[in-house]
């Protein structure tokens, strides 16, 4: 059974925060992705570790928050924004940030061309990549998923 639910006008306060419309933005035009939100610094503890050992503070950099609707369910799309980062650090940051299930390695795939970090578990897997505007890409989603929505953000967000 699915839920789902939608606050056109939340109270102050409340709903999702929109820290980086832009960012945010992108995302959308990546196959209709929806559920967006982002936030000025992030989440989780282990890249806000990894960014602060490239000098980045939390407000430095901001995140964006979707799912990317696909034919085989949505895959979670994490959009990491700092701009004083170089491409390939933030890359490695982002993608040792992430999660992955026990004793999963990470490889390398082209997806449109280009090099992508990949990881793939028993239930799902996991691609992170940059794009041409300095952007590091994380997504998370069941196999087969993530190809599609990696295509869909190299093809919206090309320069």
């Amino acid at each position: 059974m699915t839920f789902s639910f939608r606050i056109d006008n939340p109270p102050p306060g409340f709903g999702p925060p929109h820290d980086d419309v832009i960012l945010e933005a992108r995302l959308a035009r990546a196959s209709g992705a929806t559920s967006l939100m982002s936030r000025r610094g992030v989440g989780s503890p282990k890249l806000r570790s990894a960014l602060r050992a490239l000098g980045i503070t939390r407000r430095e950099s901001t995140s964006a928050f979707a799912l990317i609707p696909t034919a085989r369910g949505h895959v979670m799309a994490e959009a990491v924004h700092a701009p004083s980062a170089a491409g390939d650090a933030l890359r490695i940051a982002v993608r040792d940030s992430a999660f992955v299930e026990r004793g999963t390695t990470w490889g390398e795939r082209a997806v449109a061309g280009r090099p992508i970090d990949w990881a793939v578990g028993r239930r799902f897997e996991v691609a992170v990549f940059t794009d041409d505007q300095g952007v590091a890409f994380h997504l998370a989603g069941e196999h087969g998923s993530v190809a599609f929505a990696a295509e869909q953000l190299l093809a919206s967000t090309r320069v």
